[in-house]
């Protein structure tokens, strides 16, 4: 079933919806499917081993589904500071990607927003948005100090 590999908190659903999203995803053989998905921290970092979360991830892991995960500055959304991230998630990867999850770490890619809106103070540019998009698209190592 779509939650066969196991069940997180009830206090968080995050990894509930990642897996209705797999569930729902086009079979490999039919073209596969590819999506991305904004979630907070707790999807990678909560539930001790042999808990629903870790057996969860040990899932999308070991099926290979997990292309790359994109780290974002602090403050992107409205009325929370937590930090973010993108995962790309994909059962079409190209061979080069295959066993491999990219990490990309865009959280100093940001430039302050003119008026604040609640705690959503940054902002992607143009610029940044096409950086991460380079770094994914060729799978580099991303330069640091936040300027793209």
């Amino acid at each position: 079933g779509r939650f066969g590999p196991g069940l997180p908190r009830v206090s968080d659903g995050s990894l509930l919806f990642l897996m209705h999203l797999i569930s729902k995803m086009r079979p490999a053989k039919d073209g596969g499917s590819r999506f991305g998905i904004v979630l907070n921290g707790s999807p990678l970092f909560t539930g001790n081993a042999g808990s629903g979360e870790s057996e969860i991830r040990r899932y999308v892991l070991e099926n290979d589904l997990l292309e790359a995960i994109i780290g974002l500055p602090t403050d992107m959304f409205y009325n929370t500071g937590i930090s973010t991230y993108i995962w790309i998630v994909s059962n079409k990867k190209p061979k080069h990607r295959k066993g491999k999850v990219q990490l990309i770490d865009a959280s100093a890619m940001w430039q302050k927003m003119r008026k604040s809106l609640g705690s959503k103070r940054k902002e992607l540019s143009t610029a940044h948005i096409s950086e991460i998009t380079r770094l994914f698209g060729n799978a580099k190592k991303a330069t640091t100090g936040g300027t793209p």
